[in-house]
């Protein structure tokens, strides 16, 4: 009896710490494209340092400010399912990002879907969500 309690106990605490991980994983994700939302993308892409201290955050070789932390934990699930319950404004900032990292940095961008895609099973999903967005 006193074996099924800590079983049951278990069942209960894996559960639970499943379900909180996912809650703040979906409030890290509603948060972060909440903020997509308002930030000025173009003056981010366009200025060096900043989107050094990004790249280096993806690429895991720099500490990470809260937002490219975030980003970072989401962008597996982002490129599984680019945009998925997007705004028009998101999906552009979204695209936009994509875009400037993949032409204009590509050896950071193969870095990036080497870590994050290292089956290469959504990188024709996010040329597609480049292109066609």
């Amino acid at each position: 009896m006193l074996f099924r309690h800590h079983t049951l106990s278990a069942i209960v605490l894996f559960f639970s710490l499943n379900l909180a991980s996912t809650l703040t994983l979906q409030q890290i994700h509603r948060s972060w494209f909440q903020r997509l939302s308002v930030i000025p993308v173009e003056d981010v892409l366009n200025n060096r340092r900043i989107l050094n201290k990004y790249l280096g955050c993806l690429l895991r070789r720099t500490v990470c400010a809260p937002e490219a932390r975030d980003f970072r934990i989401l962008l597996p699930s982002i490129l599984r399912e680019p945009c998925n319950n997007c705004t028009e404004r998101q999906r552009s900032s979204l695209k936009k990002i994509f875009e400037h990292v993949h032409t204009v940095h590509p050896g950071e961008w193969q870095e990036i879907m080497s870590m994050y895609d290292p089956k290469s099973e959504h990188q024709e999903k996010i040329i597609n969500f480049i292109s066609n967005s």
